[in-house]
């Protein structure tokens, strides 16, 4: 598999009525339990439907086994979440590149949750992120340095995870960091803001969530 070919996790979260990328011809569609609903939304169906399907609508269901769609069922009972399960699935079939659409913004519980399964230790070589349309989320594990693209004014936030991150040096934000830390009991990296349309982050040690809030949505997300 062509690590460069995307994998496209829709789950079950709250959309705004957003899209968060247009997907790409090439892309590999999965719908993630409820998460079909997204997909319907915007007029594609998946490759692949996975879950203990106990939020899919009946007609959306119907729609993907009258399409001849591959669907993946599990027991309510068990020990992963539908979106650990999508993972595990998508990994195996070789895809490294995996955006996560809509795991993010509803339950707080579901949230934390699926941002914890980025620091999965088979998720060390892959480029994995969650969108939602508002913001998007990477964990990034020193040593480490990254050019990212974004908007000019897009907020950025540096949040710490699973600890104190060290070394931590960026260009073009407008509150740079030049070889410091930032500590997981305090709130030194909320709320920076992009000054140009690429920004980079140079990390020493530590895992650092990076999160980005596209600016039309910033005021909204005070």
């Amino acid at each position: 598999m062509n690590s460069q070919v995307r994998a496209v996790l829709f789950v079950n979260g709250p959309s705004f009525d957003l899209v968060p990328s247009i997907p790409d011809p090439a892309d590999f569609l999965v719908a993630v339990d409820g998460g079909l609903r997204h997909l319907l939304r915007i007029g594609l169906l998946p490759y692949l439907l996975i879950g203990d399907m106990d939020s899919v609508a009946p007609a959306d269901l119907a729609i993907c086994e009258e399409k001849h769609i591959e669907i993946m069922r599990f027991p309510p009972q068990k020990d992963q979440t539908d979106l650990e399960l999508a993972l595990d699935e998508v990994l195996r079939r070789g895809y490294r590149n995996i955006l996560i659409a809509y795991g993010m913004g509803g339950r707080l519980d579901h949230s934390l949750i699926n941002m914890a399964l980025l620091s999965r230790p088979d998720l060390a070589n892959t480029n994995v992120y969650f969108d939602n349309g508002r913001s998007m989320v990477r964990l990034m594990t020193g040593p480490f340095k990254r050019d990212f693209h974004v908007d000019e004014g897009d907020l950025v936030s540096l949040m710490p995870w699973s600890g104190d991150v060290h070394g931590i040096t960026t260009t073009n934000l407008l509150y740079p960091l030049n070889n410091e830390s930032l500590y997981s009991h305090r709130g030194q990296g909320l709320s920076n803001v992009a000054s140009s349309a690429d920004f980079s982050i140079e990390v020493e040690k530590g895992q650092l969530l990076v999160i980005r809030v596209r600016k039309a949505f910033v005021d909204s997300e005070d």
